[in-house]
């Protein structure tokens, strides 16, 4: 009686407060405590029209058996008067449809009730859900909602969390979704979100039970993705973002989904954002998006992963971000504009078996290709790779006594740990002359040698060791700076007569040089080194105008078998070539610029050979017509075949705008008929392109 008489007063003066702040009267709706049988009073609105703006904190109805329990406090807000109720733990289920607008529910209303099975949130008004309000409310599997919330609507941090929800379909209106707002709704299969929701915080969905797809694609008004929103959800099995737009996605957005095969319409690619999805196979990016970034972690332990497209704009490849990712076979999708590969990026990805760096990379941090157990062949296509760290081949095929680096690189290792660390000896691994600091080269304790191409010694970094029985080979010149750099380790100079191929500037044979500057080369094998080689072409067509085109090898390197043209830093210089073991049996003599490396050939008659004349005022550098069968040729050198069609019976090199072969002289010879396309090559059955006929350019649709 003591508790009724003390409950009774509490409400009397809470009431009474309302009255005298609002000037209203009020009216009283009935409900009962099953437990205790109280009979509790509430505050509404005065008239229907007049309603009142409630927001509930664990308010229930009786049902026919009044098994339902009032519980907690309301807050009632009705021209700024508030009421303050009791509270109690024990509910069933609520539904409040009786004169009131509900416009949200209290931070905390019903947090820990185990025994809420059912919400009825119907009302159009409502606004907003705080923070814990139904939190591991494990028995509560249905919330009821509008289909359609005037004012917007935003869900509280952990609103959710734990509660034993088993389908959800959010109202239109709905903008927010807090951070941890289902958290672990393990029982969470099915979800269908508005086209409203603007942000969903981090960890809205960690854990939840989703299956199926994750269909994004009507959410019209998403911006954002929070930090690892649909985390170890593990039975969705594909996710489709809005094709109109891009969505912003939080690190470890989707890590975890051991199920999801397909994502589409992404758009970005965060930190550890789809890491560990070890089902993951199809990865397309939305239509006219630009990925430049993949994260760390990205896509880390994706070991099915096989289809990415439109990565070709990618500048920054993060740490570990294809880490296991065994079924990459290549490289190619991520384009050629990335400028460092992250630590650990290819970690462990088995199908690699070969690889070719793009010229645009400039560091290959540590380990970044460390387990990759098939990979046999690195390519570096170009000279901008300034530092390879250290365990970066550790555990493949690739044969370091034959690795080509860079021409530019400048640190070998890093915190004194070699870049391939097993313990097979090195015979004649080549330093290239750019290399500056370096770790230890070898951890085994045999007997192993290492060529360095650069007279000034490179640096050990802290930690590095070099073993006692070891032999640098180093230029003949540097022999003694090597010797006080290293005094443990026997030096010795290169050998003379591996320098493998030497060309005076002075040569006038059928492939000598012109002007003193200028000459053809083709090697047999791969030219890592040289000494006064300023610049180096290669023939890739010819003009409408009948100029022979030529463009620059960026990289400088001679790829084996490869004619080229070349100019020398200085007129009167020979310029050596230092050749690794890639080799070739026959050039490619597929262009316009052939060559041969057996002795004792001949120019074909109608080619055309660089050389010295000494007729008329001298060194007329050009390119001159082969007219005898007899003419000789230098092997390792190269000359030019035309199409009969371009009638020049001279050729000056020409290097303004229009990199060029100028025709200068005319010779007509009998006109064929027959047809080349732009390399030089006669077509029997030309197709849809560009050709040459009877010395005119034309073109087959």
């Amino acid at each position: 009686m003591k508790r009724v008489l003390l409950l009774a007063l509490f409400l009397t003066l809470l009431f009474g407060v309302a009255k005298a702040d609002s000037g209203m009267s009020v009216t009283q709706d009935k409900l009962y405590d099953y437990n205790d049988n109280l009979k509790y009073t509430i505050v509404k609105a005065p008239t229907a029209s007049e309603y009142g703006e409630v927001l509930l904190a664990g308010l229930c109805t009786e049902d026919a058996a009044k098994t339902s329990v009032f519980v907690a406090s309301i807050v009632i807000i009705d021209k700024g008067t508030s009421l303050v109720g009791s509270s109690d733990k024990y509910v069933n289920e609520y539904s409040f449809t009786k004169g009131y607008r509900i416009i949200g529910v209290g931070a905390s209303a019903f947090s820990g009730n185990t025994t809420l099975t059912y919400v009825d949130l119907s009302s159009r008004a409502l606004r907003s859900i705080g923070k814990n309000a139904f939190q591991n409310c494990t028995a509560l599997t249905e919330v009821k909602f509008n289909s359609d919330v005037s004012n917007g609507l935003s869900i509280g941090n952990s609103a959710f969390s734990g509660a034993g929800l088993t389908s959800l379909s959010l109202p239109e209106g709905l903008t927010t979704i807090g951070n941890n707002a289902f958290y672990e709704c393990k029982n969470l299969t099915e979800l269908t979100l508005p086209s409203t929701v603007e942000t969903i915080g981090d960890q809205a969905f960690q854990s939840c039970g989703l299956d199926g797809e994750l269909n994004l694609k009507k959410c019209s008004a998403l911006k954002s993705l929070g930090g690892s929103c649909f985390i170890f959800c593990k039975g969705i099995r594909q996710v489709t973002f809005p094709e109109e737009h891009a969505v912003d996605l939080g690190g470890s957005c989707f890590q975890g989904c051991e199920s999801l095969v397909i994502a589409k319409n992404v758009s970005c690619l965060p930190g550890s954002c789809f890491d560990d999805c070890t089902a993951l196979q199809d990865v397309y990016v939305m239509s006219g998006e630009e990925i430049k970034t993949i994260g760390s972690y990205c896509f880390s332990g994706c070991a099915k992963l096989g289809r990415v497209d439109n990565f070709s704009n990618c500048e920054t490849l993060g740490e570990s971000c294809f880490r296991g990712c065994s079924t990459l076979t290549s490289l190619d999708f991520l384009g050629n504009k990335f400028k460092m590969i992250g630590r650990s990026c290819f970690y462990g990805c088995s199908g690699l078996e070969s690889v070719d760096i793009p010229a645009t990379v400039e560091v290959l941090e540590s380990q970044c290709f460390c387990e990759c157990s098939n990979l046999a062949t690195l390519n570096f296509l170009g000279n901008n790779v300034k530092a390879i760290g250290s365990y970066c081949f550790y555990h493949t095929k690739i044969d370091k006594n034959k690795i080509v680096f860079p021409s530019s690189l400048e640190t070998l290792g890093d915190g004194g740990s070699d870049v391939f660390n097993d313990n097979s000896a090195c015979t004649n691994m080549v330093i290239p002359a750019s290399v500056k600091e370096m770790a230890t080269l070898d951890i085994s304790s045999k007997s192993s040698s290492f060529r360095f191409l650069g007279k000034t010694p490179p640096t050990l970094q802290e930690g590095a060791k070099v073993g006692a029985n070891w032999t640098f080979q180093v230029p003949a010149s540097a022999v003694d700076a090597y010797k006080a750099a290293f005094p443990t380790v026997k030096v010795e100079a290169i050998p003379s007569d591996e320098w493998d191929y030497e060309f005076s500037p002075a040569n006038s044979s059928a492939a000598g040089v012109i002007d003193n500057k200028f000459g053809t080369i083709c090697l047999p094998r791969q030219g890592d080194y040289t000494l006064n080689m300023a610049k180096l072409y290669t023939v890739v067509g010819i003009s409408a105008d009948n100029k022979v085109q030529i463009r620059e090898v960026e990289d400088g390197v001679l790829r084996a078998g490869v004619p080229y043209i070349y100019k020398t830093d200085d007129s009167r210089s020979k310029v050596r070539v230092w050749c690794s073991g890639v080799s070739v049996s026959e050039p490619d003599n597929s262009g316009l610029l052939k060559s041969t490396f057996t002795e004792g050939s001949y120019v074909p008659v109608g080619a055309y050979v660089l050389q010295f004349t000494t007729s008329g005022s001298g060194i007329d550098n050009k390119f001159h017509i082969v007219k005898s069968a007899s003419f000789p040729f230098t092997p390792y050198r190269a000359y030019l075949q035309l199409p009969e069609e371009v009638n020049a019976s001279a050729l000056r090199l020409d290097f303004g705008e229009a990199t060029g072969i100028e025709s200068v002289a005319t010779d007509k010879r009998e006109a064929d008929g027959a047809v080349y396309d732009l390399s030089g090559r006669r077509v029997q059955q030309p197709r849809s392109g560009f050709y040459i006929k009877n010395g005119k350019k034309y073109i087959i649709k």
